[in-house]
C-alpha cells in the first residue's frame, strides 16, 4: 500500500532504488483479480484439469497416509509373532537370558507401535469426484464475502 488506496512499489516512492512508479487502486484491482477468479478459473477446460490435478494428488495423499498406517499394523503382527517365538524358545530350554535383550528390544517398539497407531487418526475420505460443483460454490462464496464490507476484511 502506497497510500490509504493504491498499492504500488513502496521502494519506489521511499527510497527511489525502484523505477516502477505504477500504481493501482486497490478496488480496481481486487475486482479485476475476483472476475478472473469468476470467469478466467471458470473456464471448463482450465477447471477441469485443476480439478483432476488436485483430486489425484489429494488422493495419492490420503492413500500414502493409509498405507503407513497399514505398514505399521503389520509391523505390529511381526513383532508379536517374534514375541511368541521368543517365550517358545525359552519354554523349549534356551536360556532366557539369551532372549532378554532381543524380547526387551521387541517389547519397546511393540509400545512404540502401540502408541502411534492409537494417535494416528484414521485416513480422511478420498476426494469424491463431484469437487467441481464444489469449487463453483466456493468460488461463488469467496466473491461474495470479499463484495461484503462486513466480511471483506475477514475474507482477505
Amino acid at each position: 500500500m502506497i497510500s490509504q488506496h493504491h498499492l504500488g512499489c513502496s521502494t519506489a516512492r521511499n527510497k527511489g532504488t525502484c523505477e516502477n512508479r505504477l500504481a493501482i487502486r486497490r478496488d480496481v484491482l481486487e475486482k479485476s483479480v475476483l472476475n478472473g477468479l469468476r470467469t478466467l478459473m471458470m473456464e471448463p477446460a482450465l477447471f477441469k484439469e485443476f480439478c483432476d490435478e488436485f483430486t489425484r494428488e489429494v488422493n495419492r495423499l490420503r492413500m500414502e497416509q493409509g498405507a503407513d498406517l497399514i505398514a505399521l499394523k503389520s509391523e505390529h503382527s511381526k513383532i508379536e509373532r517374534e514375541l511368541d517365538k521368543a517365550i517358545q524358545a525359552i519354554l523349549d530350554g534356551v536360556p532366557g537370558s539369551r532372549l532378554k535383550d532381543r524380547i526387551g528390544q521387541l517389547e519397546a517398539r511393540k509400545a512404540e507401535i502401540e502408541t502411534r497407531l492409537a494417535d494416528a487418526p484414521s485416513p480422511p475420505p478420498l476426494l469424491h469426484p463431484n469437487m467441481a460443483e464444489l469449487y463453483r460454490q466456493k468460488i461463488a462464496s469467496l466473491h461474495e464475502s470479499l463484495r461484503n464490507e462486513v466480511s471483506r476484511t475477514q475474507t482477505a
